[in-house]
């Protein structure tokens, strides 16, 4: 089983910045590709999303800043322009 590597695991966030400027080609082609997609669930986790998918759960739970908000509702809350880039930009490296 693939496990998160250690400093991943004990800093707060994968791109602390995705909700405030574009991420760049470069700096997703230097992510572990098994952490492209904790990284784009990072931005719907900063709204408190809550995970279905154990493994996702598991790791934002273990974030001192997560918080689940069950009232949050991806199809209906509104991301700004540069969170809903960067999604787009981390899956097309996914």
């Amino acid at each position: 089983q693939w496990q998160i590597p250690t400093y991943v695991a004990q800093s707060d966030y994968i791109f602390s910045f995705s909700d405030s400027r574009l991420i760049s080609d470069s700096e997703i082609n230097n992510l572990d590709y098994n952490l492209r997609a904790y990284a784009r669930n990072e931005i719907y986790a900063r709204y408190g999303y809550v995970f279905s998918m154990s493994k996702f759960r598991d790791y934002f739970m273990s974030k001192s800043w997560y918080s689940e908000n069950p009232s949050f509702n991806i199809q209906t809350q509104i991301l700004t322009p540069i969170e809903k880039e960067n999604i787009e930009i981390i899956k097309r490296h996914e």
